[in-house]
């Protein structure tokens, strides 16, 4: 574990609270320059509206860290990956907070996507982040080849993991009512 103090206040020898900075600086201006990359819809408006400005960027964090115990200029090699992660995370927030599941209102101090933008756009923009995500991990040369496979089973994993939980949240809510209907119908009945 060269490089990373788990136990003080360091990350590869830098104070936590500048490693964090930095971590959440980088992400921020690489997935920036990714969303100017793409054409200016609707969907990516949405999308870039749920993904910067906001959030800790602690999966990217993360990431890093772990980047850093086997190579020490790891923010580089690792941002595309770890901005990746931050783009999956932000298409479950994104889902979470659609009119069918939570049907939040805020998320991160602002409006949520979907009260802002279509619903149209609002329903396209977790696929696009995670089909995004996928493009910006898998796309680093500076990285080998198998890594790169690896990182993706990785985050496909967690997608359907993401994707279970949903559903049992879902599942949960609606047991919930089905038990609070069920329960005035006999108390009624």
């Amino acid at each position: 574990m060269s490089g990373v103090v788990l136990s003080g206040a360091t990350v590869a020898g830098q104070d936590f609270d500048a490693a964090k900075a930095e971590v959440r600086r980088a992400v921020e201006d690489f997935l920036a320059e990714v969303f100017i990359q793409q054409p200016d819809t609707e969907v990516v408006r949405a999308a870039r509206y749920a993904v910067l400005g906001g959030g800790r960027r602690w999966r990217a964090l993360v990431a890093v860290a772990a980047g850093r115990i086997f190579h020490h200029d790891a923010l580089q090699l690792v941002l595309p990956a770890a901005s990746g992660v931050e783009l999956a995370h932000a298409a479950s927030l994104v889902l979470d907070d659609l009119p069918s599941m939570d049907d939040a209102s805020v998320r991160r101090g602002k409006p949520c996507t979907h009260r802002v933008f279509p619903a149209w756009a609002a329903d396209m923009v977790p696929v696009f982040l995670v089909t995004l995500a996928y493009e910006i991990s898998l796309d680093n040369p500076r990285v080998y080849a198998p890594a790169r496979i690896k990182a993706a089973l990785e985050l496909s994993a967690a997608g359907l993991m993401m994707i279970r939980g949903q559903v049992h949240d879902m599942r949960q809510d609606r047991m919930a009512w089905q038990g609070k209907s069920s329960g005035w119908c006999s108390a009624t009945g």
